[in-house]
């Protein structure tokens, strides 16, 4: 039986892509998976993964800024353990003994300049003495702001009575007050003191025994409690109190 002329032509496509599907399935099967993989119309393959977009760059942050150090204050408190603190403190410098004073140059570099609005008298003077029969070493400086004065003194009294027992003894009375003149003990930083405020004529006196062995005063008139307690900050105690 004779095709016609179109129909032959139909089954010889027919055919031809039967042959070719054959080969196609054959092919794959020998290739590697990434080429079977790369065989996969776009549609069906998977979706490549997508990269993050790059983070924008932060502003530049500001420089940190250095810490500022908060004013070191007199730490003061009025408390009933000051007159056992000032005990304890007699009790440390007699169980010690008796000892050599420092160089009085050495207390000398503790005085501390003027205060704002003050001017000093000369250099702070440094120099050995003798107070209840016994060597100390003392250093001293005198300051003035018109008519008002200003006068800080350290003394070491080496853990001598004559030195300590005043002041120990005086930390150990309770608050009296007499014709405007309050005096009163105290602790300041953590070392009896006693403080004396005399209103009417605008006097000050501040006497600090540091390490059991250390007296420091500030005393002057025309400036009041403020003043006179910012003076006493200003000592580096603690390089003070490790002296020897």
């Amino acid at each position: 039986m004779r095709m016609s002329h179109g129909a032959g032509r139909a089954a010889l496509a027919m055919g031809l892509l039967m042959a070719i599907a054959a080969c196609g399935r054959a092919d794959t099967k020998a290739l590697p998976p990434a080429t079977v993989v790369a065989m996969v119309p776009a549609a069906e393959a998977a979706p490549a993964p997508v990269e993050p977009a790059p983070a924008a760059a932060a502003p530049d942050a500001a420089p940190a800024q250095p810490a500022v150090a908060a004013p070191r204050d007199a730490g003061v408190w009025l408390s009933a353990d000051v007159p056992r603190m000032a005990r304890r403190a007699q009790e440390i410098a007699e169980a010690h003994g008796q000892a050599e004073p420092v160089a009085p140059e050495k207390l000398a570099e503790l005085i501390p300049p003027p205060p704002f609005g003050w001017s000093a008298l000369g250099d702070a003077n440094g120099h050995f003495a003798q107070r209840g029969g016994v060597k100390i070493a003392t250093a001293d400086r005198m300051y003035s702001r018109g008519s008002d004065v200003l006068h800080v003194q350290i003394v070491d009294g080496a853990y001598h009575a004559p030195v300590s027992q005043p002041m120990t003894s005086a930390a150990r009375q309770p608050r009296r007050e007499k014709g405007g003149t309050v005096s009163e003990p105290g602790a300041f930083a953590g070392y009896p003191a006693i403080e004396t405020v005399a209103g009417s004529t605008k006097g000050y006196d501040l006497s600090v025994f540091v390490g059991s062995r250390f007296l420091v005063t500030v005393r002057g008139s025309g400036f009041d409690r403020v003043l006179g307690r910012a003076v006493w900050a200003s000592i580096d105690r603690d390089r003070l109190a490790a002296l020897q």
